[in-house]
């Protein structure tokens, strides 16, 4: 039953803290109950309840230990407080916690006053902030073993290195500790690359991004690394967590794609070359043999103006093919951040001529969009796909191809569109094979679109025909932009 316990300002402040208040006369064995202490028992307050009752809501095992202590406080007056575990009478297991004292009362009379306490959220809470505690040590102890990580202050000076860090950069901790990441610098990256970095986590935005790094026995290695700006309680960058990968094995196998892809390109070209080539010096063969033919008498010097210009124009050709050659082989094979409106612009260049000889319109709708890659590679990508174009629109009576370059979420396209019709499904299941090809009768060798693949997948890309386009259309897929 309840008492003035109810109504009080104590009483409403104890139930918005979830606490209950009880009184226990020995003399009378009166049990008096606040509305909140059922509310916690889920018990109706019209309830009479003894303390035989009460203490029959704890489980078993506390049971003997709440009577204990209560009998204690009313014979020795020992105080208690105890976190104890009830069962409600709905079924409910709540964490309590239970606290008694023994006070002297009106007219002499003793009596034992206490609250109860529903801890229960407050000990899940507790649960999942122990084992969210649990997991970020399991989740540091992974990162540990599997990643190279390092924690500067907010100027970049390293406060903290593990020994993945030691082992890949050859340094000690004591040699790291208190240096930035200059001591690394392998001088391969751009002044540009390292200060928009820096922009971008003083802002507290992350960064991630591939770094060639130096050791300090003068080997490189590279890392692909995340950059997480450590923000202080008012929101000011205090420093900066990096977690690093080891991905030299990685780029040292990219090179190695790119030398053979490059390779592969120059086996593409070679029966073109050859073509380009023997061209030239038919008609410079040409204009020997009119020479030849030409008595004294009938030179004339508009003639050899005319077979001189000839011969200087093919001797031109010759040269710039074998430039063209030379510049292919000993091309840089790094990635960097290419534009592909110049790269559009570039490879269009090439085919210039041939896209003139042959009628073919050209329209360009380009953003400006860039991404990560080898600029020779993609140069040789287009012009092979612009190549194919031409070829695809022969005695069609619109010959027209446009190029579009289209950034979307984290995929940027790059799409080749010809007046053609399309490709036949027949065909394209095999189109980006190797040696595929089907124009055998016209030279045809079946490695161009094959290597097409496989330098997008150089670039972590594909290459894929639209089939839902009223016309031909091959598309570039790159993930990302720079």
């Amino acid at each position: 039953m309840e008492s003035s316990l109810t109504g009080s300002t104590a009483e409403w402040a104890f139930r918005l803290c979830d606490i209950g208040i009880w009184e226990y006369y020995p003399d009378s064995k009166r049990l008096v109950w606040s509305r909140h202490t059922y509310d916690i028992h889920e018990l109706d307050p019209s309830a009479q309840v003894t303390v035989d009752q009460a203490i029959s809501f704890y489980i078993p095992d506390d049971q003997r230990l709440i009577r204990t202590m209560l009998l204690g406080c009313i014979e020795q007056g020992d105080s208690f407080d105890a976190q104890l575990t009830i069962r409600s009478a709905f079924g409910s297991i709540k964490k309590v916690r239970a606290i008694g004292r023994r006070i002297m009362a009106d007219h002499g009379v003793y009596k034992v006053e206490g609250v109860i306490h529903d801890i229960t959220p407050i000990i899940s809470m507790m649960a999942r902030s122990e084992m969210a505690h649990k997991r970020q040590e399991e989740y540091f102890k992974i990162l540990e073993k599997t990643s190279i990580l390092a924690e500067t202050d907010a100027r970049g000076r390293i406060t903290y290195a593990n020994d993945l860090f030691c082992a890949i950069s050859k340094y000690s901790r004591e040699e790291l500790i208190g240096q930035d990441h200059r001591i690394l610098n392998s001088g391969f990256h751009p002044k540009d690359f390292f200060v928009t970095m820096w922009r971008t986590i003083a802002s507290g935005q992350e960064w991630n991004g591939q770094i060639k790094n130096k050791a300090k026995d003068g080997s490189f290695y590279w890392v692909d690394t995340f950059i997480h700006p450590i923000q202080d309680e008012a929101g000011k960058v205090s420093g900066f967590l990096a977690i690093r990968r080891d991905i030299t094995k990685e780029k040292e196998q990219m090179e190695i794609d790119i030398k053979t892809a490059r390779m592969l390109s120059l086996g593409e070209a070679s029966a073109q070359i050859m073509h380009d080539v023997m061209t030239p010096l038919a008609i410079i063969e040409g204009g020997q043999y009119q020479l030849r033919k030409l008595n004294v008498d009938e030179l004339s010097l508009s003639d050899l103006k005319e077979i001189a210009d000839m011969i200087s124009k093919s001797v031109g050709q010759i040269k710039n093919i074998f430039n063209d050659m030379r510049d292919m082989l000993h091309d840089d094979v790094r990635m960097l951040c290419v534009n592909l409106s110049d790269v559009i612009e570039d490879s269009l260049n090439v085919m210039q001529l041939a896209l003139l000889k042959n009628g073919v319109s050209v329209q360009v709708e380009s953003g400006g969009e860039c991404v990560i890659a080898n600029r020779s590679l993609l140069i040789q990508v287009f012009t092979n796909l612009i190549k194919n174009a031409i070829e695809a629109t022969e005695g069609l009576s619109q010959r027209w191809l446009r190029i579009e370059t289209v950034h979307v979420g984290k995929y940027t396209f790059v799409r080749f569109i010809d007046s053609g019709s399309g490709i036949p499904t027949e065909i394209q299941s095999h189109m980006f094979d190797a040696l595929f090809t089907t124009k055998r009768d016209k030279g045809g060798s079946g490695i161009g679109l094959g290597l097409c693949r496989k330098v997008m997948q150089i670039h972590g890309g594909s290459i894929e025909v639209n089939e839902k386009s009223e016309h031909t259309e091959i598309d570039l897929i790159f993930q990302g932009g720079c």
